[in-house]
């Protein structure tokens, strides 16, 4: 049974909703990612139970103007089948927690090296936070996106679930907007 990181709602409640993309603040940042918040819980369970919000990494790499994109295909979350994203990442585990560091960092850098490989030097800086409380699934999770600038547009597929993948100027993707998930195209605003 998998267990997957969540945070109570009322921890969202408290910090302050939202709706949309809420650019990265401290404040709100040390709010939600209080580890003294994260709880473990079987994800069947908090996939239907309001009660919890789950929160999920959300790693946008970029080269200069160029973002890299990708198609979602087979082995991938059924609710987000076919649709494009500009967004790497998933839910975070127990087993992210068990060196004692930060288990919200070491579980996205698992998520994004489980489904890519990098083959550029990059920096890394916060985006900011995205939740979608106009669909039910939406209101169950929160989106915490990452920027990762690399030097070099070379990434390449290693999850078979992540198809038609590459990097291109924004005013391109922006063409397909309709095609996006609502994450992708909350980002793809902000960049």
């Amino acid at each position: 049974m998998e267990q997957v990181l969540v945070i109570p709602r009322q921890v969202l409640q408290q910090a302050g909703l939202f709706s949309g993309f809420r650019a990265w603040d401290r404040r709100f940042a040390e709010r939600i990612l209080d580890r003294r918040q994260f709880q473990y819980r079987p994800r069947e369970t908090v996939e239907y139970e309001p009660g919890w919000i789950q929160l999920i990494p959300y790693v946008v790499l970029t080269c200069g103007r160029e973002v890299f994109h990708y198609t979602r295909g087979g082995g991938l979350e059924d609710r987000l089948m076919q649709r494009r994203s500009i967004g790497l990442g998933g839910h975070l585990c127990a087993e992210d927690a068990v060196d004692g560091g930060d288990p919200f960092r070491t579980g996205m850098l698992r998520e994004v090296f489980e489904e890519i490989e990098i083959f550029s030097e990059y920096t890394e800086k916060p985006l900011g936070f995205l939740y979608d409380p106009s669909i039910f699934v939406g209101t169950l999770h929160l989106g915490i996106a990452h920027q990762f600038l690399l030097q070099e547009p070379v990434a390449v597929a290693k999850e078979t679930g992540i198809d038609a993948f590459g990097f291109a100027p924004i005013p391109e993707l922006r063409r397909f907007n309709d095609q996006f998930e609502s994450w992708s195209r909350w980002i793809l605003d902000v960049l």
